[in-house]
């Protein structure tokens, strides 16, 4: 009989697994949905991963008929897709998407001066999208970055902020997701960040735990934030400052702050065992 039952419970994982998890760890699994209305699987209390009960083409449909282009959806990343499918309604309608490489002066003196160069190491994109609630006009905003290397991750910090014209929407959810992809490119796993570190008018800050990020072997990682914001006047600068901060220390975690102001993040306590990556980058709203 207790072979019977294993064999039973082998099956139905399996079977789950075929037809439902994008990647599986652990075990004793339980299913619920989150505040956004996706599904997701948690495994042992200390690792999520999201899975769709939508095809792909379902949702590249869905975006298209809010305005994203084709190429702008080869661009977007799964995980891009799956958010913005997630938070989009009637109403909504896509307005840009702008895709930079960081930028970093870590070991770039000249004289004394610090010189500001591009990086490889890791990408900054910017969607926006327009929507309305209760009749008003609330932006969608979705800062992200990704690793174009392979590193291990933790006590980093990630923080954006909108320039002057513009405000965050406190009363309305903002949440920072990692997805960590294996050496295959599929993700194996995802963590969601929905208390920000630091908030302000203009903008959020968050901080990823050493414990929440251990990469696999040839894994890289990839964080998509959301926010809502509103054009509060016509001549707004539209443009958003990223920045990141990246403690490359393996035994004490640093202790830092993030300050948000107009269009400016800034980590306090950043030192020798610390790289930060920041861009502003512009959109267009029509």
């Amino acid at each position: 009989m207790k072979r019977v039952k294993r064999f039973l419970v082998f099956v139905s994982l399996i079977t789950l697994f075929c037809n439902r998890v994008i990647a599986f760890a652990g075990t004793d699994v339980t299913e619920i949905t989150d505040s956004i209305g996706q599904d997701k699987l948690i495994y042992d209390d200390n690792m999520e991963v999201y899975i769709s009960e939508h095809s792909d083409e379902e949702i590249t449909e869905s975006l298209k008929s809010i305005g994203i282009p084709d190429d702008v959806l080869d661009n977007l990343s799964d995980a891009c897709k799956d958010i913005i499918f997630n938070n989009i309604d009637e109403n909504s309608e896509f307005e840009d998407y702008v895709e930079k490489d960081a930028s970093t002066n870590n070991n770039s003196l000249i004289g004394l001066r610090a010189v500001e160069l591009s990086s490889s190491n890791l990408q900054y994109s910017v969607t926006t999208i327009k929507g309305s609630t209760n009749g008003e006009i609330i932006y969608t905003i979705i800062p992200s970055f990704k690793w174009k290397i392979s590193t291990s991750l933790g006590n980093d910090g990630f923080g954006f902020a909108l320039y002057t014209g513009w405000e965050a929407v406190a009363d309305m959810p903002v949440k920072l997701t990692m997805h960590l992809y294996n050496s295959q490119g599929t993700i194996a796993q995802t963590k969601t960040y929905s208390d920000p570190s630091s908030a302000s008018q203009y903008g959020y800050g968050f901080k990823i735990p050493k414990s929440d990020c251990n990469a696999a072997p040839g894994g890289t990682y990839e964080g998509v934030a959301i926010f809502r914001a509103r054009k509060k006047k016509s001549n707004a600068t539209n443009s958003i400052s990223l920045n990141y901060l990246h403690d490359k220390s393996s035994l004490l975690s640093l202790s830092y702050s993030i300050s948000l102001g107009v269009g400016s993040v800034a980590f306090s306590n950043s030192n020798s065992s610390t790289e930060t990556y920041g861009k502003n980058i512009s959109f267009n709203i029509k």
